[in-house]
């Protein structure tokens, strides 16, 4: 009813620009103008900034120590078989094997040789290691897939969500015991920081980081030596991300 009523008085507004003399209503010059006008209703309302809150990252679970992950993660690594692999939830394990099943049917010879952390994650579920599974065939090809993943209450492993899926000549090198988790949390302050100094973003959008966004995700990607911070800034046109990447060896971050 508000919009109608608008929109009447700035129909009315149309009708004395054209002019208020009884000329214009008995020549029916206002109804072909009228007729032929395209209302800008947008001019009545103001469109709505998105919402990010909801997609901001967890610190539940909190990240714990690269041999505690490791030591989680045993069970899994005890496999004959990508069928025989224990310690995933049910519906994990069917993800895994789906995923899987295809580099095996590529290759007679195609095997399951590691399970390693390769990373550490956090996301709207907390904080968790990296898992890549590495298949390997008769060729000089590894493929190398990559989840995020947490623990359930029974000490399961989840696998939350596939971060890649990469053919290489290699399997992805391991996350080591002394990997420095003091570089994630000066890098996460360092992020924001260059994010409102960087002058590549739009002032509106600039304005909005920081006013309306939030970190969404952290994911330590050591296999290429590099932290990847991505935020999420509600616009009024959705919800854009905006990714800083910081050099695991120097801590610097790209320009």
């Amino acid at each position: 009813m508000r919009k109608r009523t608008k929109a009447l008085i700035f129909l009315i507004f149309i009708v004395g620009a054209i002019g208020s003399s009884a000329w214009a209503w008995k020549t029916e010059l206002v109804e072909d103008v009228l007729s032929t006008t395209e209302i800008p209703f947008h001019l009545f309302y103001k469109d709505e900034i998105s919402s990010v809150k909801f997609l901001q990252a967890s610190n539940t679970p909190k990240l714990e120590s690269i041999s505690t992950y490791k030591s989680s993660i045993k069970t899994i690594k005890n496999y004959k078989t990508l069928y025989d692999i224990d310690g995933l939830t049910s519906k994990s394990k069917t993800m895994l094997i789906n995923d899987l099943e295809p580099s095996f049917k590529k290759g007679e010879n195609s095997l399951l040789n590691s399970v390693k952390i390769t990373g550490l994650y956090q996301g709207t579920q907390g904080w968790g290691p990296i898992l890549t599974f590495s298949i390997m065939d008769d060729t000089t090809n590894v493929n190398n897939i990559s989840y995020s993943s947490i623990k359930d209450e029974e000490g399961n492993i989840v696998l939350v969500d596939k971060l890649s899926n990469t053919i290489s000549n290699s399997e992805y090198a391991e996350l080591p015991d002394n990997f420095n988790v003091y570089l994630i949390n000066k890098g996460e302050e360092r992020a924001s920081k260059s994010i409102t100094g960087d002058s590549s973003i739009l002032p509106k959008k600039l304005s909005l980081f920081k006013t309306n966004s939030v970190l969404n995700s952290i994911n330590v990607d050591y296999n290429n030596e590099k932290i990847n911070y991505t935020y999420k800034i509600g616009t009024d046109k959705g919800i854009r991300d905006y990714t800083l990447i910081q050099n695991i060896n120097t801590g610097d971050f790209e320009k």
